[in-house]
């Protein structure tokens, strides 16, 4: 398996344990509110929501990513055609870097239609680089 397809794929764990949690809290804020009658700050419900609708937003963006990743795999890899490249859809595929705050190098594979998006890139970048 290629380093950028197990990257990606251990980020898409990272990122569907993250989602699992914070659906995890916003759940149970609803059955608090609904168990108790008592309305919780809407404020911190609609901070939850946008995470969750911005880590979707991350695992869509690397699962874009996951058909070109997978037709470049081979047992033998030799150089492919500029026509082969384009008919798997690697040519939609970017490769970006950056350094995470605990000093490693990571190295992501992206499709050309997350480029396209870019105000959604670039705030996922952003909070990678937070991280």
């Amino acid at each position: 398996m290629s380093d950028e397809l197990k990257e990606n794929l251990r980020q898409m764990k990272e990122i569907v344990r993250e989602l699992h949690t914070f659906s995890q809290q916003y759940d149970s804020i609803g059955n608090f509110e609904y168990s108790s009658n008592i309305e919780v700050d809407r404020r911190e419900k609609g901070l939850l929501k946008e995470v969750i609708v911005f880590l979707t937003n991350q695992l869509k963006i690397l699962n874009k990513a996951l058909p070109g990743l997978m037709d470049r795999i081979g047992l033998y890899k030799g150089l492919a055609s500029k026509e082969e490249t384009k008919q798997s859809g690697g040519e939609d595929l970017t490769k970006i870097r950056y350094q995470s705050e605990e000093g490693g190098d990571i190295s992501l594979v992206i499709s050309v239609f997350a480029t396209r998006n870019w105000d959604i890139v670039k705030t996922w970048l952003l909070k990678l680089l937070k991280k």
